[in-house]
């Protein structure tokens, strides 16, 4: 029998790495949009964009779940359901100034899978500066809450990953560990 075998599915899922994957996801809405923005009429994204940044949104508040004691089992329970995991990160202590009616406006849509299907029917869209914005106001609190995950922010040049503006790198930078941690983690990874 092989050492991963031996360790269960919650051990070596972490916070940090579903953070890790939400931080690539919201990084490819950025591109995404920042690529096929002129197909898209005036302030709204591209279909796949709505795509991407919902997924974000979902792997950060399950990270926050997961830092704080959510097995995989209760969240995948959760879904595609962005209220429902905002309301159990809210439950254990998440603090964030989102705005629940943007949030929920997107999750009617990706919670059904619309932006994945074509549907026919009037559909409620976020403006894609809203939509962003909604992003980073899930993102900073989880990120800051766990630890390390402030690896996937920072790039060699010490610039700030995954970000068009709308990421602070300032609260981000507040929860890094001092320089010399960062050089030594650094040096071990």
């Amino acid at each position: 029998m092989s050492g991963d075998a031996e360790i269960s599915e919650d051990d070596r899922t972490t916070a940090v790495g579903i953070i890790g994957f939400s931080l690539e996801y919201f990084a490819a809405a950025v591109a995404a949009h920042e690529k096929l923005e002129r197909g898209a009429p005036g302030g709204v994204a591209t279909v796949p964009v709505y795509t991407l940044a919902g997924q974000s949104i979902e792997l950060a508040l399950k990270a926050f779940l997961h830092q704080h004691g959510t097995d995989l089992a209760t969240l995948r329970k959760i879904r595609h359901d962005l209220n429902l995991a905002m309301d159990q990160a809210e439950a254990v202590g998440l603090k964030h100034a989102a705005d629940r009616a943007q949030l929920s406006l997107l999750n009617q849509e990706y919670e059904a899978h619309r932006f994945r299907y074509i549907r026919t029917g009037y559909v409620q869209l976020l403006t894609v500066d809203h939509l962003f914005g909604l992003a980073a106001a899930v993102f900073e609190p989880c990120i800051v809450s766990i630890p390390s995950a402030w690896r996937f922010m920072w790039g060699t040049a010490g610039g700030v990953v995954s970000d068009a503006g709308w990421l602070s790198p300032t609260r981000i930078k507040s929860a890094s560990p001092p320089e010399e941690s960062k050089r030594r983690i650094r040096k071990t990874s």
